[in-house]
């Protein structure tokens, strides 16, 4: 490997770090820097894929699932959460073009709530390496209250 790869895995491997610790503190603004502007976001789960294609949608979705998570919350306020990403490799990577999977697991006061795995594309643009496309797959959630 040399150094130009070693450089864009470390951009990468920031990436991925930089969108659990903004989404888990909520800043939303900050988080949707991560995606460039046509970028894919999906969760995969319960039910059918649910895809967002945009900044806008992103945006929205995000902003529904702090929505739902504050509605799940004990008196409408939830306790913080924690995403800890773990065996994060990266795949491919060939010139400003990436892909990359990671296993997830949230992490609230009453301990491991969800987990599950990000599929990645990424992209290096002027402002570093950016999602392209995330496909978050939630694999089984504790039965438990935020």
């Amino acid at each position: 490997m040399d150094t130009v790869e070693l450089a864009a895995r470390e951009g990468i491997r920031d990436l991925v770090a930089r969108y659990s610790r903004l989404g888990d503190s909520g800043q939303l603004d900050g988080l949707l820097d991560l995606f460039v502007e046509d970028a894919v976001l999906e969760f995969v789960g319960k039910g059918r894929p649910v895809v967002h294609t945009g900044r806008p949608a992103i945006r929205a979705a995000f902003e529904q699932f702090r929505a739902d998570f504050a509605a799940r919350a004990p008196g409408g306020r939830p306790a913080r959460i924690y995403h800890s990403v773990t065996s994060h490799v990266i795949d491919v990577v060939d010139g400003d073009h990436a892909t990359g999977d990671a296993y997830v697991s949230v992490i609230g006061h009453q301990g491991l709530l969800e987990w599950g795995s990000y599929q990645d594309r990424y992209i290096r643009t002027s402002d570093g390496w950016r999602f392209a496309a995330r496909r978050a797959r939630l694999d089984a959630a504790a039965d438990r209250r935020l």
